[in-house]
C-alpha cells in the first residue's frame, strides 16, 4: 500500500471520527464536543422542520444546545457512510442516519429516517463539517415539514 492510500484511509477514518462524534454530542447535549465537529464559517440546513439554514459554528451550536432539551432524550445512528475525498484538504460524504426522538409530553416518540449531504475540510485542528444539508426519506410521528430525497422515477 502507498503512501497516499495510506493517508486517504487515514483521512477517512477522521471523518468518521467526526460524524460519530456529533451524533454523540447532540444526544448528550454537549456543546464542546459539537464545537469540535463544525467549521467556523460552516453552512447547515435541517430543513424547513429546523428554520432553514444557519452559518458559523457558534450559531449552529447554540441552536442545538438551546433545541435539543426539547426532548426527553434522542438517539442518532450513522451509517451507510460514502466519503470521497477531494485533495488533500476537501471532501464531501452522504450518510445514512436514523434519530429517534423521546418528547417530554407524552406524545409518541418520534424517528427520523435520511440523509446528511456534507462537505469536509481540513482545518489546523482536524477534519471539519463546512457544509451540512440534511435530507428525509420518512419519519414516524413528527408533524413538521422536511426536505425529501429526491427519488429517481418518482418526479
Amino acid at each position: 500500500m502507498s503512501a497516499d492510500q495510506l493517508r486517504a484511509l487515514w483521512d477517512e477514518r477522521e471523518i468518521r471520527d467526526v460524524l460519530h462524534n456529533y451524533c454523540r454530542g447532540v444526544d448528550s447535549i454537549d456543546g464542546d464536543l459539537l464545537s469540535t465537529v463544525f467549521a467556523e464559517d460552516c453552512l447547515v440546513d435541517y430543513g424547513p422542520a429546523m428554520g432553514g439554514p444557519r452559518r458559523g459554528r457558534e450559531a449552529i451550536v447554540a441552536g442545538l444546545v438551546s433545541g435539543l432539551p426539547r426532548y426527553a432524550g434522542t438517539h442518532h445512528q450513522v451509517s451507510n457512510i460514502q466519503i470521497c475525498l477531494d485533495g488533500e484538504s476537501a471532501a464531501s460524504a452522504v450518510t445514512y442516519v436514523t434519530a429517534w426522538h423521546r418528547f417530554d409530553d407524552g406524545r409518541p416518540d418520534a424517528v427520523f429516517y435520511g440523509q446528511y449531504h456534507d462537505r469536509f475540510e481540513r482545518t489546523a485542528d482536524g477534519w471539519r463539517i463546512a457544509e451540512r444539508v440534511l435530507h428525509s426519506s420518512g419519519n414516524e410521528n413528527f408533524d413538521v415539514p422536511w426536505r425529501m430525497i429526491r427519488r429517481l422515477g418518482r418526479d
